[in-house]
């Protein structure tokens, strides 16, 4: 409220000066504000301390800033001949120079952050009429060391400077600035939410026995609390609970929690050892997400679910073993877990399995998890149909992989930022790859199979490393931002198939000199080769390719495109280990680009490079020769085994000796 009052900008009503006769007097209409509402000008105003104060639907007086620069303040219990009811919110936010407040018996509410971020704050006089003291009045108040309430206050108390309800069920406030050790007296049941919250201590706490549930934010950014001891009496851990506790170095978590909550100890950097207790059930997403010096992890065989990213990026941990009670576990519990070696899972799991310390479902079809600190090449198991979302996210020690010819998806972010990775084998099953896929890798060259209909968001972009991309023509768009800062890449030629390029989809390709786009192209979005600064467009006169190109000063030149292509033969046959030739015409003879390649569907059968046919062994093979817009021809190839021959007589060197 403070900073939204000093945005607002009042109008002021036009002043009547009225000359009377015989004096001075001057008349001035009422202040309009900019809503329209006619302001009575004994609604608010600043005192000469310089507290802001307006009125109150309840008649008395709010308080809603305070420009004065005295460090220890009494609040007036009147500001012109009202109460003073309430402070605002936010109303002292920010006053770093103020040490000290006493708050007089007529406030009854305090307003949401009214003193937050008052660093120099030490200590807090509560008076006994307040009733309502609403979320983060303290927020950020570092320096404070004493919260002190009149005893006969009927909702609220304190002891030992600590802020509590009336029966003292509650702890609310725990001062941000108090050192040395403290335990919640065994009265309380819970601690609520960010009571603890930027405690600088440092401070060590014991929980009551009484307590049961520890609240959200509870301790959050209690960069201070180096121990915790969590009593038997508690259930659950609550969202956010530890968040960022980066001098706690240890946590038991007892056989009495069943949950740990969302994010509950993430970002505790400093957390080497926990102990979860025997009866949790659920560990929460991002639970202990960056506790990086955390080496080792026991998870008990009570838990059923662990959530997204559970445990991502704790760098130290070395091996994890999933127990037979877990039935729910995402992609990403192990992401960016650079130091993992091993995921290993008991062999009476009904969901999940693991061979060579990588996780899988149950029947090894889907491969959910690839230990981040695992290094070298990697072949996937013939049983694989899918890699799973960020399946080998940031397994920064891969270096190829070859994916077996059962695989038809792979995920989202499935090998995101695998620095290490610099070849793929993607058979032509896949027919689906994700957003981010191999993005930041270092592929030099890929081959998109002709299954795939799509090239997703980001799925290739920072490969810097990427100097050629094969784009089949089953691909019917290319996603936003798809070969982003490729700057390796220097030409690509988009088969006639794709209608669709989409936002950033080659932006920052600095080293991209040709792209030939063809008139099947309808879509390209304005930014689709921005900053591509030595690029010429190739494609046909009065296609969408032409009007893109002019309308963002990209050289143009005009092609004439392949219609097709054709072979001398389609079909042969020929001895194993004998080699032949095939030519392939392309058409019309002045096309612009008549580069082909060739392939073999079996090159144990057969091999061809530039036309030349090997046989390696009897059997069929076709050879396939495709053109750069997508155009193709086939021979059928097929390898016998050399015929035997009998001999018909036999005839000595010499008759006699």
């Amino acid at each position: 409220m403070k900073n939204l009052k000093k945005s607002i900008k009042k109008i002021s009503a036009v002043s009547l000066a009225v000359l009377m006769l015989g004096g001075s007097a001057v008349a001035v209409l009422p202040e309009v504000t900019q809503s329209g509402i006619v302001a009575n000008a004994a609604s608010e105003g600043t005192t000469t301390e310089g507290f802001k104060w307006e009125e109150n639907e309840n008649g008395g007086v709010t308080i809603t800033d305070y420009t004065g620069n005295s460090s220890n303040i009494v609040i007036p219990s009147k500001i012109n001949g009202k109460s003073v009811t309430s402070i605002g919110n936010d109303a002292f936010s920010y006053c770093r120079g103020l040490k000290s407040v006493t708050i007089p018996d007529s406030v009854t509410s305090i307003g949401y952050a009214a003193f937050s971020d008052c660093t120099g704050l030490t200590s807090v006089t509560i008076g006994k009429g307040i009733t309502k003291i609403n979320n983060n009045v303290f927020h950020h108040c570092t320096g404070l060391i004493s919260i002190n309430v009149d005893k006969n206050n009927k909702n609220y108390l304190s002891e030992n400077d600590v802020l509590f309800n009336k029966d003292k069920t509650d702890l609310i406030t725990y001062p941000k600035g108090k050192k040395g050790a403290y335990k919640i007296p065994d009265s309380v049941t819970s601690i609520s939410s960010g009571a603890f919250e930027d405690c600088t201590g440092p401070i060590s706490v014991t929980i009551g026995k009484g307590v049961t549930s520890i609240g959200d934010s509870a301790f959050w950014e209690c960069k201070g609390l180096t121990s915790i001891t969590i009593p038997g009496s508690v259930k659950s851990i609550s969202d956010w609970a530890f968040y960022d506790c980066t001098g706690l170095t240890n946590v038991k978590i007892p056989d009495s929690v069943t949950s740990i909550g969302k994010h509950a100890f993430g970002g505790c950097e400093g957390l080497t050892s926990v102990t979860i207790g025997k009866s949790v059930t659920l560990i929460g997403e991002t639970s202990f997400q960056g506790c990086t010096r955390l080496t080792g992890i026991t998870i008990p065989n009570s838990v059923t679910k662990i959530g997204l990213y559970a445990f991502f990026g704790c760098t130290g941990l070395t091996s994890v073993t999933i127990p037979k009670s877990v039935t729910d576990m995402k992609n990403n519990v192990f992401a960016d877990c650079t130091g993992l070696k091993s995921i290993n899972v008991d062999k009476n799991n009904k969901n999940y399995s693991s061979k060579d310390g990588i996780l899988f479902n149950k029947d090894k079809t889907t491969l959910i998890a690839y230990p981040g600190g695992k290094k070298g090449a990697y072949t996937l198991p013939d049983s694989v149909k899918s890699i799973g979302e960020e399946a080998f996210r940031e397994c920064i020690g891969l270096t190829s992989v070859t994916i077996g010819k059962a695989v038809k998806s792979i995920g989202n972010y499935a090998f995101y930022n695998c620095t290490g990775l610099t070849k793929v084998t993607i058979p032509d099953s896949v027919t689906s790859i994700g957003d981010y896929a191999f993005s930041g890798t270092e592929l030099t060259s890929v081959t998109i199979p002709d299954g795939v209909t799509k090239i997703g968001s980001h799925t290739f972009n920072f490969c810097l490393g990427l100097t050629k991309v094969t784009i089949p023509d089953s691909v019917t768009s290319i996603g936003d931002s798809a070969f982003e800062d490729c700057a390796g890449l220097t030409s690509v030629t988009i088969p006639d198939s794709v209608t669709k390029i989409g936002s950033r989809a080659f932006y920052y390709c600095k080293g991209l000199t040709s792209v030939t786009i063809p008139e099947s192209v309808t879509s390209i979005d304005d930014s689709a080769f921005e900053d591509c600064t030595k690029l010429t467009i190739f494609g046909k006169a009065g296609s969408k390719a032409e009007t893109y190109a002019k309308r963002n000063n990209i050289p143009f030149v005009s092609i004439v495109e392949v219609t097709g292509v054709k072979l001398n033969k389609t079909s042969l046959s020929l001895e194993k280990g004998k080699t032949t030739t095939i030519k392939a015409t392309v058409n019309p003879s002045n096309a612009t680009n008549k580069s082909v390649t060739w392939t073999s569907s079996n090159n144990k059968v057969a091999t061809v490079s530039n036309g030349k046919i090997t046989a390696k062994a009897a059997g069929t093979a076709t050879i396939t020769v495709k053109t750069a817009n997508g155009k193709k021809a086939t021979c059928k190839v097929t390898v016998k085994n050399p015929k035997t021959v009998n001999p018909t007589s036999v005839k000595l060197s010499k008759t006699s000796v």
